[in-house]
C-alpha cells in the first residue's frame, strides 16, 4: 500500500555546532533555514547614531538579539541616538 502522509521532523544541530548524523530516505525533502531565519535580531528604526544621514528619521539597523536586552542596552550597543 502507498502511504501518502507527510511527516515533518525538525533535527537540530549538535550542541558543538556540527551537523546531525540523520539518515534520509528517497523522496525526503531537507530544508535548511537561512541565516536570517536562524539569527534572532531586533530591528531599530529612527534617528540612530551612525546613520548615513543625520537628518534621516527612518534609518534602520538590525542588531543581534541578546536575552535580557532592554531598549537602553540596545541603544548603548548601537552608540546612541542621532541629534
Amino acid at each position: 500500500t502507498t502511504d501518502d502522509r507527510t511527516e515533518q521532523v525538525d533535527v537540530p544541530f549538535n550542541p558543538d555546532g556540527s551537523a546531525p548524523a540523520t539518515a534520509v530516505q528517497p523522496e525526503d525533502a531537507v530544508t535548511v533555514p537561512s541565516f536570517g531565519e536562524l539569527q534572532q535580531a531586533v530591528l531599530l528604526v529612527g534617528a540612530l547614531a551612525g546613520a548615513t544621514a543625520s537628518d534621516d528619521p527612518s534609518a534602520t539597523r538590525r542588531l543581534p538579539f541578546v536575552q535580557g536586552d532592554s531598549i537602553r542596552t540596545l541603544l548603548e550597543r548601537l552608540g546612541g541616538v542621532a541629534p
